[in-house]
């Protein structure tokens, strides 16, 4: 079976940082932008890979093969801590976005500024490639370089190639501000990338990694949001800690739900599950009859659109997914839970009884 390590893969996206008054060099992009918007693409939010904001990325972790060729090699069996292979999805998560993405719009020049001083290749001019949202006084498009030296060796004596993309806000064809939102270094062994989270409340997460021979690296995260007149401001990080901690006190109770399974020779399997939320913790436990214990335990929670995700935070082995273990919605005064409710369940929602 194939392997290979995932730090040679050639990405063609992540995104780089930058605030607009500090780090984004606009002096040599155009203040005129014609675009007609009603061309372009319209993109739904939230954009970027949704996990992303999930992973507990460490500071650097030990480069090792990946078997994309293995059996059952799905990121819904890849453990929380498993971070070659999550970044790996990662990876083909944003090259699969940055490649669907095609040149619609005005081109101008730019000149990125990237959070390193050594010299790579990029292609100058970006074009618009969608409009990711509109409001009342600016619009907010994406821009992509052309992909100029993609198809030129990376790594070779003229030095490797990046590939980036802008978001830029924009009134009555006028350039407001702009922010390199992804960029990605294409070299076989040595290479830095910046990855994006655009989420349902319009808020923008960065996350910057460096990729080495042996070792992979999550240099910086950093957090912006448009204010009215169209710049982008940077969150300060009590702000980014304070929007990523879960309010529990709206989901506090407990609630239980009782699934039957299959008929065996001494009666029918069962599962009582009690899922327990307290203003700062969720335990979830379960009483079985013919059925295994499953990931019982503490959890750790984050609210998404509504919803609230629970992700197993135990020790029990195989618990820990990348995807959340159970989702509970609130839907006419009443709470259901989507989860490992048995294959008669699969795909449904479970109500929940409130204790």
């Amino acid at each position: 079976m194939r392997k290979f390590r995932y730090l040679l893969l050639l990405i063609p996206y992540f995104f780089s940082c930058g605030n607009s008054n500090k780090q984004q060099g606009n002096s040599d992009t155009s203040k005129n932008l014609i675009v007609n918007q009603q061309k372009l693409p319209k993109l739904s939010l939230p954009l970027g890979m949704e996990l992303l904001s999930t992973i507990d990325f460490p500071e650097k972790w030990t480069n090792r093969p990946v078997d994309d060729q293995a059996e059952g090699f799905l990121l819904s069996n890849v453990k929380s801590d498993d971070y070659n292979n999550l970044f790996y999805f990662v990876q083909k998560h944003y090259n699969k976005l940055y490649d669907s993405l095609e040149v619609n719009g005005a081109m101008y020049k730019s000149k990125p500024v990237l959070p390193f001083a050594d010299p790579v290749r990029f292609d100058p001019m970006i074009s618009a490639a969608a409009l990711v949202w509109e409001e009342k006084n600016y619009s907010v498009v994406l821009y992509k370089d052309s992909g100029k030296y993609n198809d030129q060796p990376a790594g070779s004596e003229t030095g490797s190639t990046i590939n980036y993309m802008y978001l830029v806000t924009e009134h009555d064809g006028e350039r407001l501000d702009s922010l390199l939102l992804y960029y990605t270094e294409r070299d076989p062994i040595f290479s830095r990338r910046q990855y994006y989270l655009v989420d349902r409340e319009k808020v923008i997460h960065l996350y910057r990694f460096q990729a080495e021979e042996d070792e992979t690296s999550l240099q910086e995260t950093k957090t912006y949001h448009i204010n009215a007149n169209g710049k982008f401001v940077e969150s300060s990080q009590k702000e980014t800690m304070t929007k990523k901690k879960t309010n529990l006190s709206a989901w506090k109770g407990t609630y239980t739900a009782f699934i039957e399974g299959e008929m065996t020779t001494s009666g029918t399997s069962s599962t009582k599950w009690t899922i327990n939320i307290e203003n700062n913790a969720v335990n979830v436990s379960s009483i079985t009859f013919h059925e295994p214990i499953l990931c019982n335990g503490q959890y750790r929670a984050v609210e998404r659109a509504g919803k609230l995700e629970l992700f197993y935070d135990g020790d029990e082995a195989g618990c820990k997914t990348s995807a959340p273990n159970f989702i509970l919605k609130k839907e006419n005064g009443r709470i259901y839970a989507h989860g490992p409710f048995g294959e008669s369940n699969v795909g449904q929602w479970i109500e929940l009884l409130i204790k």
